[in-house]
């Protein structure tokens, strides 16, 4: 069984098989990112021939196959723990390597040649802390302090594209303004040079890195993962006549990340450029399908949600998350699950700890020391120490079994960016499976998915109060809130991964094989 390729640059179109070999781009090691590996192996599954293209990382196999899935984990030329020397003659021969692959690209753009005299100023120097490094070490996302986040407003209704990236903008408020940014390039010249370009390198890098993988590999598809491999799956896809995928896995130029005015235009010509030559773009939420679909007149990208796969759902015999806090049935316990991180509101819950003094609440997942610490010590500071809890993560697999007899879960997320106000988060989507009533901030896919499921209540993420009267009522009329068997298994069939990936493979370039 065979169909025509979409001809590319005039090219004539060629008999394809429908078993198509797929290339996956991902700037990570791709351990534990499990929206990209839950893709590769529905894909796998259907009869496609997968391969991820990762980053290097220390103890970790160069290739490896996992679940009909090959991983190839590639280092980059400008890594941190790389001497200088061995950076230099790293970058030559990878750039070698790309001249004779295309030879029609220029060799390196000059933006891009000033990254690298910054990386490399010093022998063997470490790189600035503010930088953006390839390596997956960089932290995803800033510390900031609480007095930070304090300050988000509420979002009743969704601001306009513009204002919202703009108020929200980590850089927003800054003091200073372009004198005070003047005065800080002049006094550290190199160091805020090589913050400005860094976004620049970063996507050299990766192109560099993956470009010659690319060719060995001669995929049929190329998938990036991210605005970051966008540029490199382009290029690939367009140079072996292969076809485009674009997963955004947010909103790409509104996130919740401080970048340079440099690096934001550079990031925003690098998806403007690339996103109309994908044959199919998906992404995470309705509202960024519509947002991407309105701002660069494509047709609607394909939503695929970061949905749990409850097939592989597996039960427990370790401690329930109450027996770990050796907590009573009857004490209100609330749970948090995902990153302890800056945005997420978790200081407005340390703080609705004072509104209801029999309230626990326990927050799941991996932490940013800074932000952790900040919290402890705000928690010391108003004296409910003893009701907040940072419990270390779990498996993925047994995240539900494991918060399953808390009372409410919580997902206060702030309305820092524009890419938070349009999530749509996995961890909402475990917790109602799983059975728990959920209380979530006042954003427009968590208050659609409420009111629509009937399964929780919405609250101003930005109000300690508020946040604790939701959790109160929840805990008053568990029975309204709670779904029964029956409403728990039609939420499974409409947002269960394995809904999601039948939805992928039926639009994915080559279907479904017979």
């Amino acid at each position: 069984m065979t169909e025509p390729a979409r001809p590319r640059d005039g090219a004539a179109p060629e008999a394809r098989p429908a078993r198509e070999r797929v290339a996956m781009l991902v700037n990570n090691p791709c351990t534990n990112d499990s929206r990209v590996i839950r893709e590769a192996e529905a894909l796998a599954a259907a009869g496609h021939q997968v391969t991820v293209l990762a980053r290097q990382a220390p103890a970790l196999a160069t290739e490896e196959t996992v679940n009909g899935v090959t991983y190839l984990r590639t280092a980059g030329v400008v890594e941190p723990w790389l001497p200088t020397r061995r950076r230099q003659a790293a970058w030559r021969a990878a750039l070698r390597e790309r001249r004779r692959l295309d030879p029609g690209r220029p060799a390196l753009t000059p933006l891009a040649l000033l990254a690298y005299a910054c990386t490399w100023r010093r022998a063997g120097a470490a790189p600035a802390k503010s930088a953006v490094l390839p390596a997956s070490a960089a932290p995803a996302v800033p510390a900031a302090s609480a007095a930070d986040t304090a300050t988000a407003a509420p979002a009743a209704t969704a601001p306009p594209a513009d204002a919202a990236a703009g108020a929200a903008s980590p850089r927003a408020g800054r003091p200073g303004g372009p004198l005070g940014l003047l005065r800080k390039a002049l006094r550290r010249p190199w160091s805020y040079a090589q913050r400005a370009v860094t976004p620049v390198i970063v996507f050299e890098d990766l192109d560099l890195a993956m470009a010659a993988p690319l060719d060995a590999l001669r995929p049929t598809v190329v998938h990036a993962h991210d605005l970051l491999t966008l540029p490199t799956a382009a290029r690939a896809a367009r140079r072996l006549g292969a076809r485009l995928v674009y997963d955004s896995h947010e909103l790409e130029l509104h996130r919740n990340a401080p970048y340079s005015a440099l690096g934001q235009w550079w990031r925003a010509r690098m998806e403007r450029r690339h996103i109309g030559s994908a044959d199919l773009v998906i992404t995470v939420s309705d509202s960024i399908a519509d947002h991407l679909a309105a701002q660069y007149r494509i047709p609607r990208p394909l939503v695929v949600l970061n949905a749990p796969s409850f097939d592989r759902q597996a039960g427990s015999s370790a401690p329930t998350l109450r027996a770990r806090l050796e907590l009573e049935p009857a004490t209100p316990l609330a749970v948090y699950v995902g990153r302890v991180t800056f945005g997420r509101g978790l200081e407005f819950c340390v703080r609705a700890l004072l509104h209801d003094p029999a309230l626990h609440i326990a927050a799941v997942g991996p932490r940013e020391d800074a932000t952790q610490q900040r919290l402890r010590r705000l928690a010391a500071e108003l004296g409910v120490e003893s009701r907040f809890h940072l419990v270390d993560p779990v498996p993925p697999e047994t995240v539900v079994p494991f918060i399953r007899d808390a009372d409410v879960s919580l997902l206060p997320i702030q309305n820092v960016c524009l890419s938070y106000y349009y999530c749509m988060p996995n961890k909402l989507l475990e917790s109602v499976m799983g059975g728990l009533p959920v209380a979530v901030a006042d954003l427009v896919e968590l208050r659609r998915f409420v009111e629509r499921n009937r399964c929780g209540v919405v609250m101003d993420e930005t109000d300690p109060a508020s946040i604790a009267r939701a959790i109160r009522r929840i805990c008053d009329d568990r029975a309204a809130y709670r779904l029964d068997e029956a409403q728990i298994d039609a939420v499974k069939r409409r947002y269960s991964w394995e809904t999601q990936a039948r939805g992928l493979l039926a639009h994915y370039p080559g279907g479904t094989p017979a």
